[in-house]
């Protein structure tokens, strides 16, 4: 049933059968001793919230076979530090972990829910392999995530890795072609590479990084959002790739140190400076078209 084991706060270890494909809902929901579960290997789906709340969980495998982790599935799982996924991973649900206290995960899987980790503020590596979307809020606020790879995604959503203040690299693939709003806002990047697949910076997508002393934007790139780096207080020279045709309003206003602005290429394609672009750049001395 849909809460077989609902609120059972006195069980402790549980080991399911090798016939069972699906957790449904709310099945061990609010266990609050829960401290060990053995997953079966022909397990295909967790569905929403089967261990919300399930504070004395320490650790979780999930075998090769699960396609599907629901909504809140892991939710206020607290005691939660150790995540095992298995290489058969579709997808993860929205707020499927969030605030656990999981140190590491590697993960393989299609697409990961908005606010899928949020808040996982003893999250310091992830590895990310070969998935298309990670969704909005991810990982935003795991304030300890100092190791981030990733490989093969297609798309970060908006405020995906906001305020992550000890992540201070990152390469992203070249099978990027978009990042959302926000979605590294406030983070400790020192550098950045934009690879020519992301035709687009979004609005707001690195305001704040006030670590930030390199962004290299590659031949591709076409529009630079407004306020794209805004705040970037370290940084002090740009290249605008000959591609761009559009830099937003504020795309880097309070650059306090951001003295060199240089166009490549001989035929520049810029059509459009947005409003304020360099304002308060009181370091700027050279820009070269």
């Amino acid at each position: 049933g849909q809460i077989s084991f609902y609120n059972c706060t006195a069980l402790t270890d549980v080991t399911l059968p090798d016939g069972l494909t699906i957790i449904n809902r709310n099945a061990f929901r609010s266990c609050n001793a829960l401290k060990s579960i053995k997953l079966p290997d022909n397990l295909e789906s967790i569905e929403k919230q089967a261990f919300y709340g399930c504070i004395a969980l320490e650790s979780i495998d999930i075998p090769d076979k699960t396609k599907d982790i629901g909504e809140q599935a892991f939710l206020v799982c607290s005691g939660l530090t150790s995540l095992t996924i298995g290489d058969g991973m579709i997808n993860i649900g929205k707020e499927a972990f969030l605030y656990t206290s999981l140190q590491s995960v590697t993960i393989s899987a299609q697409a990961i829910g908005e606010y899928a980790f949020f808040g996982c503020s003893s999250l310091s590596d992830v590895t990310i392999d070969h998935f298309k979307n990670i969704g909005e809020s991810a990982f935003s606020g795991c304030t300890s995530l100092s190791n981030l790879n990733i490989k093969g995604t297609e798309s970060i959503g908006g405020n995906a890795f906001k305020n992550c203040t000890s992540l201070a690299s990152i390469t992203l693939p070249q099978t990027i072609t978009g990042i959302g709003t926000f979605a590294f806002a406030g983070s400790g990047l020192t550098s950045i590479t934009i690879p020519g697949s992301m035709k687009q910076i979004s609005d707001e997508a690195f305001n704040g990084c006030t670590a930030l002393k390199t962004a290299t934007l590659e031949e591709g790139v076409e529009t630079i959002g407004k306020n794209a780096f805004t705040n970037c207080k370290e940084l002090t020279d740009i290249t605008i790739p000959s591609t761009v045709t559009s830099i937003g309003n504020y795309a880097f206003n309070i650059c306090p140190k951001l003295a060199t602005v240089t166009f490549a290429g001989e035929t520049p394609q810029l059509n459009s400076l947005g409003q304020n672009a360099f304002q308060s750049c009181e370091a700027l001395t050279s820009i070269d078209i």
